[in-house]
Parts: structure tokens; sequence; C-alpha cells
């Protein structure tokens, strides 16, 4: 009986003291606390170091004694044990308690150490898997880019290049267009025989119902009458005719030029001059009261510097022109 609870106070002490060697060890690697075999340690004995330390603190105090009694009993119960050891082992290794805990401590290391590599494999693995798949998103984002990018840039061509062809097809209509005008022009010039211009029919009634109206206005307003002058009266229906020929109607004429210009070219000398011109009407007061109407016509009209007046009536094309001088 007393064998058999030394046996078992001996195993608990040792047991215990692998515990306390443990901590020890942890104690002093742990100081540095990037040293992996803190954490590795810690993992190996942390069951054992709960449950030993909770269950067995009441033998803390009487652990000198027991290693003690250890060291100084062994030699009384040796051979006991030796001969338990060896019936009991027989075939076996004659390893010691001590050792056998060593190597189960040393094989739980070197397991936690390569489940940590494993493990630490294992991420390192992951890490790299997501990189190369980030990587491979970025590349493929970038390729997609780009294209777009060319895509963007060959349409920005092509409508470049279209508006271009378009301005240059616009600038040739442009040209055809004002080349086919003034060959028009001249070869109405060309066809336009002498005597349609020699031909002066004359001053009408028409015409003179427009001076007639005219000088109504003037004197409506404490103006002289202006007198008629048969001249300008001519000059006014080679204008009106010429509109009517060459399809404008515009105080420059692209036979005569300006008003002042044509009446220099009939040989007509003068201080001032104006010109009113109308398009549309056929009664004289309706061709008057629009000229009256219009600021610029009227002050024309209305000017007392001027002495003299000259008209000319396309009837068929519904034309006049009203000239002014001073002389």
């Amino acid at each position: 009986m007393i064998i058999s609870w030394v046996s078992a106070t001996l195993d608990i002490v040792k047991y215990n003291l692998v515990v306390i060697a443990v901590f020890l060890y942890l104690n002093i690697v742990g100081k540095n606390r990037n040293c992996r075999s803190y954490e590795i340690a810690r993992m190996v004995v942390i069951e054992h170091e709960v449950k030993v330390l909770k269950i067995n603190k009441w033998l803390l105090p009487i652990i000198p004694l027991l290693i003690a009694f250890f060291f100084f009993g062994t030699t009384a119960i040796g051979d006991s044990r030796e001969e338990a050891a060896s019936m009991s082992t027989m075939g076996t290794s004659n390893h010691s308690g001590k050792d056998f805990n060593k190597n189960k401590f040393t094989a739980n290391v070197q397991n936690s150490i390569k489940f940590l590599k494993e493990k630490e494999a294992q991420k390192l693995k992951e890490e790299e898997e997501r990189f190369r798949i980030e990587q491979d998103r970025l590349e493929k984002e970038k390729i997609e880019q780009e294209k777009n990018q060319e895509e963007e840039q060959k349409r920005f061509e092509e409508e470049k290049r279209a508006a271009n062809l378009k301005v240059e097809e616009k600038r040739k209509n442009q040209e055809t267009d004002d080349q086919t005008k003034s060959e028009a022009v001249q070869e109405k010039k060309q066809t336009t025989t002498s005597k349609d211009y020699l031909n002066y029919p004359g001053f009408s009634f028409y015409e003179s119902e427009i001076v007639k109206y005219t000088n109504i206005e003037r004197v409506n307003n404490g103006l002289p009458e202006l007198k008629i002058d048969t001249k300008l009266s001519e000059i006014a229906w080679y204008k009106s005719r010429d509109m009517h020929e060459f399809d404008y109607f515009d105080h420059h004429s692209p036979t005569y030029g300006s008003p002042s210009e044509m009446m220099k070219s009939f040989g007509i000398s003068y201080k001032a001059a104006a010109e009113n011109i109308a398009l549309g009407y056929d009664n004289a007061q309706d061709v008057v009261t629009a000229w009256m109407n219009s600021e610029g016509h009227r002050r024309n009209i209305l000017n007392p510097i001027y002495t003299h007046i000259g008209v000319g009536n396309v009837p068929e094309a519904y034309l006049s022109t009203q000239i002014f001088i001073k002389k």
C-alpha cells in the first residue's frame, strides 16, 4: 500500500515538475514576443498548464518536500519498482517517464510547428492567389480601357473626317453656285442689247404721281417742293430696270456700282445726293406712304438740302427708284 501511494505521489511530483519546467521555459523565451517558440510552447502545454495548476495548487507548498522524498526514497524502493517496470514493459524500450514526457512534448512541439508552417504556407498561397487574381483583373481593365480609348479615338477621327468632307463639299457647292450665278449675270449682261437701255420710255404718269405725293409730304412738313429733273428720272429708270434684269434689290448695282458712281457715269454733278428704292407697290401713293413709314427713306424725302428729284418705275416688276440731289 505504501509503495502504491509513493508511486502515485512520485507521478504527481514528476508531472508538476514538467509543468514547472515548461513555465520556466515560457518565462525565459517569452521575453522576446517575436519568438515563435513562445507561441508553440503555450499551444502545446496550455491544456496541461490550466488543469494542473487549478487541481494541484495545494501541492505547490509541499513540492520541495516531495522532491527531497523522491531523491532519498529512490534507493529504498528502487528494486521493487525496477522489477515491476521490467515485468510490465518486457519487450519494450527501457525509457523513464521523464524521457517519455520529453519525447511527447517534443512531438507536440514539432506537430505544432508543422501545423503553423502549413497554415502559414496556406495563407501565403491564398494571398498569392488573391494577388494573381487582382493583377489579372487590373490587366483586363487596362486592356479594356485601352480598347475603349482606341475605339473612341477612331470614332473621333471618323467624325472629324466626315465633318471635313462635309465642309469641303459645302465649299465646293458654294463656289459652284457663285460661279454659276456670276456666269448668269455675265450672260445677262452680254445678252442685254443696248437697245433696251437706249429706249428710255420717258417720264410716265405713275412716276409723276410719286413726285406729287412726295412734294405733298414736304409741304406738310414746311419744306419747299422738289423740282423734277428729267436726267435724274432717266437714271432712276435705268436703276429700276437693272434691278429687274439682274434680279436683285439693293442700292449697289452689279452694273453701275453705288448710286453716286452711277450718277457720275451719266455725267450728273451734285453737292449732295440720296436714293430710295421700293418693290411690290402698284400705286404711287402707297409707295410714298411706305417710304414715309421707314425712318431712312423718310429722312431722304424730308431733307431740306435737296432741290431736285428723279423717279424711275418698271411697272412689270413693281420696282421704283427715287433719286434726290442738291445742285
